[in-house]
């Protein structure tokens, strides 16, 4: 597993089968497998924490899906996800998101990635 700090609460986390971006606030992307599919997961609203700009970022990725709070509007033409605390949500055969209260507005999000939790 790879984790690339982005910028505030940004990440960029790589598995040996997905990319996953985290609370897209601002900042540069490092090189990414244009075939390797991609999660985008905000946990809330807040500009520091969702800007529908990772899209235009990413427009060269192949397979993306986003994955966002439920009170986070669903952005034009991308697979979305709208998720809940309190929830298990199966994306892939061996990749399981679960979903929780956060301190904050929307969600906290654990993933099981085959053997890898993040």
């Amino acid at each position: 597993m790879r984790i690339t700090y982005i910028h505030h609460s940004g990440f960029l986390v790589e598995t040996h089968r997905f990319y996953y971006v985290f609370d897209y606030a601002s900042g540069d992307l490092p090189p990414m497998n244009p075939e390797k599919p991609v999660f985008v997961l905000s946990s809330h609203s807040h500009g520091d924490h969702y800007n529908p700009e990772i899209f235009l970022k990413l427009s060269g990725m192949q397979h993306i899906r986003a994955i966002l709070s439920d009170d986070i509007a669903r952005p034009a033409r991308v697979d979305t996800l709208s998720v809940s605390p309190g929830a298990t949500y199966t994306l892939n055969p061996g990749q399981i998101l679960h979903t929780f209260r956060s301190t904050d507005l929307g969600v906290a999000f654990l993933i099981e990635d085959g053997d890898e939790r993040i």
